[in-house]
């Protein structure tokens, strides 16, 4: 067995928790850790972490007291041992009670050691009360002693400064340890381990089973101690008996621990008479174990009795004495039971197992034990080398009676031994000094000069006294409180700094006053003149504040121009010193400041700038330039003059004069221009003249001129670009403030506050005006193919300045942008005839407007707007478009060129098939009455037939139609005629002849189609199919019941296909717009297709072909031609791209009507913007409003063309 101490714990109390300082010990390098490292070490569910909480001391950044009771925790592993049980003590191996340790924390409190009695691996450093040691007192530090696999790990967590005696060493040198007063002792342990099943199976009166490892061997006897027939040792694989194959009721097993014996035959029944078994050398032990292999009956539980005993030592002979449980005792202390069940007889009973105790000690009694149980018994301080268990379920010990038996399959003696040899370890735990040092703090200590001449600092705010405290330019350390001085060595002031031409000197001198606090005084003099003085108070609750009074003026030999007021600046960090609690200004614990830590500085006398201002207006509207018919506002001018005297104060270095400066950066940092061009600035030579020019050598916008005496006068030659405004209110304000130089008379000088010296100019902004409109006189036809028609931008009768053109309206800033006023998208709306405003049409269709922004407005029926200002991507549809309106700002004209005639129109949804019954029809229509089963009438309605009229049939559903009784195949059709006031009928049954159909008169649409209300073949719910659209003019007017059905005539080409949908307003939503052959993707409702269309299949040049087409809900198939129609056929013609096999049903069917033939009327708003605000890029307000625009609105009349 091995013990040693193989190096030290350094705990240096400047090191810090949660960041570690530099160790400068090079040579014993310090052995700190971080707080973390402490806590993931030891957590809190460790002993020593338990321990430590419970003591309200374990270093925890969550509690009050954690990391600011701690100061610093170190460790090292130097306790090497091949012992167990390792725990601190005094020399002897006893715990520590009071041990002085004849050292004191830092407030004076002597420190005592004490070891804690709940965990023998911690010792507490406690302070004392009064010199008298305290258990209770408050923790100074503790000691961990952590077990490691070769021996331990020694933890020092320190709470308290400690005063270290002999400063004069300096920090690493001054330590204090623990020397003679703290030791490690261990113990060794060991156990031998008995497994019962290496016999064979049988019955002994003895058995002896050996332990190879221990080299021990039991001896395992019955209870029964009678010479004729004792007990018998029972055999078999899962474990011991007694008599018979289990240890019964009232039956023991006696285990004898030996490391040697004689014996003879274990069958022999003699050998408690004959003394054949001896030479018995006992093995001591003071913990025991056993198990129970097996109960019988199965899964019962039984109750044990436990005896350890200690036979004499002279006890050589295995006879009837050894066979006694009543002497020899030895105390049990403790039971663990493990295994199937848990339990301590230290904490209770607990899982069905009762401990049975007396006088509140165990009995050895143990009741509930089952199956898989494992026992270990403790005898505490005092050894056994003999115990016997046995069976007292249902019985008292050694009574035999009925019920469950119990095996023993293991067994083992366990000796716990103290090494009495203790290991000193105090010495090794080195508790380091704390110093202070100078931090990185600064601080200035400021006076003003003007202090001293009665007149206010100004700016500065500084008097001609300052004070601070000196703490913060030293890190403390854990020694505190700190005491500084003023070293008496002035050697780093400066020697060269005069006052009143006299150079000064300086002294340090000490004071005390009656409560014992020292201040320290630096006497800075000129002959008999004090200049300044700076003292310290060195202790007491004033420790570390200082006091800077400057009482003469310091010689300032370079005049500072402007603001900030010039300074001179004195370091004395090194006349300031720091020591800590328990140093005493040696040479070892004395921190001085570092350089440029405190510094004296004095502010020159110099002028300073007023709050007052000089503040002038002019107007860009008394310029010459585009003036509206003299519509300047009274009083305008482009002058002003004033003084710039009152903006400033001159101290005592009187009288002041006033210059421009040539640093002209504050003005170009103002970014003025003017008509889009950065001003230029030049100051005359004589510093009197500002001169601002649009650019370099351009003409000139302003000047400014200043005499010395401060008079000034500017004037405007040309205007400002300003910031856009609502009216001629807007302005700029031009700040000279920084360009204004005022200097006193010893040349110290200062420039103006900001926004001191300002010159406001107005805004001049753009007028309204009143385009020539476009009326009836005009003439203008409201039909396509005319010449375009070009009116005044500013009517000459009508405009508030008729003698204006548009470009003049723009004001003196000039003009900047004439655009439309609003919505990209938006529908065009009218009046037609001069009725209510209504959404106007081109051919049927909406049509919309693009380019607002912009000087060119076009509408189209694109409700897209591709290729256009403000629309959507893609190429330009010129066939879309209805007209455009082109603004000339420069001739001051407009030009409206008409491409298509304009009207009205509305869309009719017919979508009510289920009002139809079901059935096989030459022809229906709808809109139906379901009640009267009648044609609506009169009215607008759409006629179903099949292809061949009369011949093939249409077959209506609740969605849709079909005809010839099922979907549309290949080669069928469904025709959709467009009429009105279809005739009644007598019965539905009418619906199967054609010859009862009869209407007034087929209407004209465009932009019309229909749904697809089912589409079947392969590919389910993606089945596509391919259909031919024809559209027709039919000549034939109305159609009387029994009149021959008008066939397919006069085809009309088709120019258009759009897929769309509607929403429940009717707005219309184009999903893909087909104006040539072409193939697009459409997504609606979650569903994709691609479509292709034909606008040239084989045989039908009129027609178009659509392929691809699934059944999307929605999705409305129109077509268009270039004067609409009035019949539309659509044809399955799958065959055609091999797409044999599909059919569909037409579901409701779109009617776009149109109307032409009215005047129209129209108006549309227009914005002028002067340059300034066009060029500004912050010309739109919020909601989206131009700012600082005039507005005009261009009305425009189409008259109806006659026939």
């Amino acid at each position: 067995m091995s013990l040693s101490i193989t190096g030290n714990v350094i705990e240096d109390e400047n090191l810090g928790l949660t960041t570690l300082a530099t160790d400068s010990d090079n040579t014993d390098p310090d052995n700190n850790v971080l707080l973390s490292t402490f806590q993931t070490s030891i957590p809190k569910s460790s002993s020593l972490g338990t321990e430590l909480t419970a003591l309200n001391i374990y270093p925890d950044t969550t509690s009050g007291t954690g990391t600011a009771a701690a100061i610093g925790i170190a460790d090292n592993a130097i306790v090497s041992s091949d012992l167990s049980n390792l725990v601190f003590g005094d020399s002897s191996g006893k715990p520590l009670s009071g041990v002085d340790t004849h050292f004191t924390a830092i407030d004076g409190a002597e420190i005592f050691l004490y070891s804690d009695p709940s965990n023998p691996d911690i010792v507490l450093g406690r302070e004392g009360s009064g010199g008298v040691a305290n258990p209770n007192g408050k923790v100074a530090f503790a000691l961990l002693l952590q077990p490691t696999s070769g021996g331990a790990t020694v933890w020092v967590v320190q709470y308290e400064a400690l005063t270290n005696t002999n400063p004069s060493v300096g920090e690493d040198a001054n330590t204090l340890n623990l020397d003679q007063l703290v030791y490690v002792s261990g113990s060794s342990t060991t156990t031998s381990n008995f497994n019962f099943a290496t016999k064979q199976p049988g019955q002994n009166y003895w058995l002896p089973f050996h332990d190879a490892v221990s080299g021990d061997t039991v001896l395992v006897t019955g209870l029964d101690k009678s010479t004729s027939s004792p007990d018998t040792v029972n055999t078999s694989t899962v474990g011991l008996g007694s008599d018979s194959q289990a240890i019964t009721p009232g039956r023991a097993l006696r285990f004898d621990f030996v490391s040697s014996y004689t014996g003879g035959g274990t069958k022999d029944s003699a050998f408690l008479t004959d003394g054949s078994l001896n030479s018995l050398a006992y093995v001591q032990g003071n913990q025991g174990s056993f198990d129970i292999s097996q109960t019988n009956p199965t899964h019962s539980a039984v109750n044990v009795k436990i005896i350890a005993q200690n036979e004499p030592t002279n006890a050589t002979i295995f006879d009837t004495s050894e066979t006694d449980t009543s002497a020899n005792l030895v105390q049990i202390t403790r039971i663990v039971i493990s295994g199937t069940q848990s339990a301590d007889s230290n904490t209770g009973n607990a899982s069905g197992v009762t401990f049975v105790k007396s006088g509140g000690l165990l009995t050895g009694e143990v009741d509930g034990l089952k199956t898989g149980d494992k026992i270990t018994f403790y005898t505490g301080s005092n050894t056994f080398d003999q115990f016997v268990v046995g069976n007292i379920t249902n019985t008292t010990f050694g009574v035999a009676a009925k019920g469950t038996g119990f095996d023993i399959l293991n067994a083992s003696q366990t000796l716990v031994q103290t090494n009495t040899t203790s290991t000193e370890v105090g010495s090794h735990l080195i508790f380091e000094d704390s110093v202070p040092n100078a931090s990185a703090n600064t601080q200035t200590a400021t006076v003003d000069e003007d202090a001293l001449v009665g007149v206010d600092p100004g700016e500065t705010n500084f008097s001609g006294s300052a004070t601070g405290n000196v703490s913060n330019l030293f890190n403390p350390g854990t020694d505190t409180p700190l005491t500084y001085r003023l070293s008496v060595d002035t050697s780093s002031l400066p020697t060269d700094l005069k006052s009143g031409g006299t150079t000064v000197t300086y002294l340090v001198t000490s004071a005390t006053d009656l409560s014992g606090v020292t201040t320290d005084t630096l006497t800075a003099s000129a002959n008999s003149t004090t200049v300044f003085t700076l003292s310290l108070v060195e202790n007491g609750a004033n420790a570390g504040n200082y006091t800077f009074t400057l009482l003469a003026s310091i010689d300032n030999e370079t005049p500072q121009n402007g603001t900030p007021e010039g300074t001179f600046s004195i370091d004395v960090s090194k006349l300031v010193q720091a020591t800590d609690a328990d140093g005493n200004f040696a040479a070892g614990d004395t921190a001085t400041a570092a350089a440029n830590a405190l510094k004296l500085k004095i502010i020159d006398d110099q002028p300073a700038a007023t709050a007052n201002t000089s503040s002038k207006t002019v107007q860009e509207d008394a310029l010459s330039t585009n003036s509206a018919n003299n519509l300047d506002p009274a009083g305008a001018t482009a002058t002003a003059s004033d003084s710039v005297a009152s903006l400033f104060t001159a101290g005592a270095d009187v009288p002041l004069s006033f210059t421009l400066s040539t640093d002209t950066s504050s003005l170009t940092s103002q970014n003025l221009k003017s008509g889009g061009t950065a001003l230029f600035y030049s100051v005359s030579s004589d510093h009197t003249t500002l001169t601002a020019a649009k650019g370099s050598g351009g003409p000139t916008v302003f000047t400014l001129t200043l005499d010395t005496s401060g008079n000034w006068n500017f004037t405007l030659s040309a205007p400002i670009d300003h910031a856009p405004g609502a009216s001629d209110s807007s302005n700029t304000t031009i700040d000279f403030s920084s360009i204004l130089q005022a200097s006193d008379y010893d040349g110290s000088g200062v420039s103006a506050a900001a926004k001191a010296w300002t010159v406001k100019v107005v805004d001049d902004v753009p007028e309204n005006f009143t385009p020539s409109a476009i009326t009836s006189a005009d003439n203008f036809l409201d039909e396509a193919g005319q010449s375009p028609i070009t009116k005044d931008l500013t009517d000459d009768t009508t405009d508030p300045y008729p003698t204006l053109a548009i470009d003049q309206h723009a004001g003196a800033d000039g003009f900047g942008a004439l655009s439309f006023v609003g919505t990209n998208g938006v529908q065009l709306t009218g009046q037609l005839d001069g009725g209510s405003s209504t959404n106007l049409q081109a051919g049927g269709k909406d049509i919309y407007l693009f380019g607002f922004g912009t000087g060119t407005l076009t509408a189209t029926t694109d409700s897209t707007g591709a290729g256009l200002p403000g629309g959507g991507g893609g190429s330009l549809n010129t066939a879309d478009e209805v007209f455009t309106i082109s603004l000339n700002h420069a001739s001051d004209q407009y030009t409206f060129d008409l491409l298509q005639a304009i009207g009205n129109g509305s869309r009719t949804l017919f979508s009510d098939f289920a009002d139809v019954p079901a059935g096989d029809y030459a022809w229906f229509s709808l809109p139906f009455n379901p009640t009267t089963k009648q044609p609506v009438t009169p009215g607008m309605s759409v006629v179903f037939t099949g292809k061949t009229a009369g011949t093939d049939t249409v077959n209506p559903s609740s969605i849709g139609t079909g005809t010839d009784a099922q979907s549309v195949k290949d080669g069928n059709a469904i025709r959709i005629d467009f009429v009105n006031d279809v005739h009644s009928i007598n019965t539905t049954n009418d619906l199967k002849s054609i010859s009862t159909l009869g209407y007034a008169g087929h209407y004209q649409v465009n932009d019309s189609g229909f749904t697809l209300a089912q589409v079947n073949g392969s590919g389910g719910p993606n089945a596509t199919v391919d259909i031919r659209l024809d559209a027709y003019d039919i000549t034939q007017g109305s159609l009387a019941q029994g009149g021959t059905f008008p066939s397919d005539s006069n085809q009309d080409a088709i120019t258009e296909v759009k897929l769309v949908t509607f929403d429940s307003s009717g707005k219309e939503t184009v999903l893909a717009d087909f104006t040539g052959n072409s193939t697009k993707s459409i997504t609606s409702g979650g569903k994709t297709e691609s479509v292709t269309v034909n606008f040239d299949p084989t045989g039908d040049s009129n027609g178009v072909d659509v392929e691809g087409l699934k059944y999307i809900p929605g999705v409305y198939i129109l077509a268009s031609t270039a004067d609409g129609f009035d019949r539309l056929v659509t044809t399955n013609v799958d065959t055609s791209y091999n797409n044999a096999g599909h059919s569909f049903d037409v579901g409701p069917v779109s009617a776009g009507t149109f109307v032409a033939g009215s005047d129209v009327n129209m108006s549309f708003n227009l914005a002028l913007q002067d340059y300034d605000a066009f060029a500004s890029n912050s010309n739109v307000d919020a909601s989206g409003n131009l700012i600082e625009a005039s507005t005009g609105t261009l009305n425009v009349k189409l008259t109806a063309p006659t026939v």
